[in-house]
């Protein structure tokens, strides 16, 4: 994966592309181009070498495993990744289903969603105009349970949970992306929580009062 002068998003070529992107005599364009473009390599579809999360699966120069190994156990990443994929989709439809009343409407939100992500992944979309948008009762800011029951205390709602596993699968290449929105996602809700501490907090503080004064307390906002 390299960086274009003239696009947001990371290019993709086989390592034997020719090059065609750049100037100069050198026939391949993993040669040609300057190793600050260079922004990741893969071993078929999982990153080995990553410029700004320093993963070094190639020579395992940071404590990581090398790439002898990463040839020998592809399999079975492959079988987890794709096993994780499915649960994080799976989940999240079932959160869109249940919270915008059907499975084709939480089938097709989810598609919608996906390509809102990649809006992002161009530099068509803000990370933080994405978060919004997933918080919103058209995705999954609605009262869905996303098919986990009531969450513990110190959880997430499901719905919530379900974002951020889907935004958690987004691949290595795309670690940047994946870092901002769930940065995005989680300031969002941290804000959110904090407004419903303190609309409940003063609340309390006017029943408590009322009770004080002989008064009935008010009823509590829907």
């Amino acid at each position: 994966g390299y960086r274009d002068r003239f696009r947001p998003a990371a290019l993709e070529a086989p390592f034997d592309a020719p090059n065609e992107a750049v100037r100069g005599g050198e026939r391949s364009l993993v040669f040609a181009l300057p190793e600050h473009r260079i922004e990741f390599i893969k071993y078929r579809r999982r990153v080995v070498w990553h410029k700004g999360s320093r993963t070094d699966l190639v020579f395992g120069s940071t404590g990581q495993c090398r790439i002898q190994e990463v040839v020998a156990t592809y399999a079975e990443w492959e079988e987890d990744r794709a096993a994780a994929l499915r649960r994080a989709r799976a989940r999240a439809s079932r959160a869109l289903s249940r919270s915008l009343g059907g499975k084709p409407a939480g089938r097709e939100a989810l598609a919608a969603f996906g390509r809102r992500v990649g809006r992002v992944n161009a530099g068509e979309l803000t990370a933080a105009a994405l978060a919004e948008e997933a918080l919103s009762p058209a995705y999954f800011g609605a009262d869905g349970d996303g098919g986990g029951g009531e969450p513990s205390a110190g959880e997430e709602k499901a719905p919530v949970a379900a974002v951020l596993e889907l935004v958690s699968t987004l691949p290595d290449e795309r670690a940047a992306l994946r870092e901002e929105l769930e940065a995005e996602l989680r300031g969002r809700i941290a804000s959110s929580a904090a407004r419903e501490s303190l609309r409940a907090a003063r609340e309390a503080t006017v029943s408590a009062k009322q009770a004080l004064e002989g008064r009935p307390p008010r009823p509590s906002a829907p």
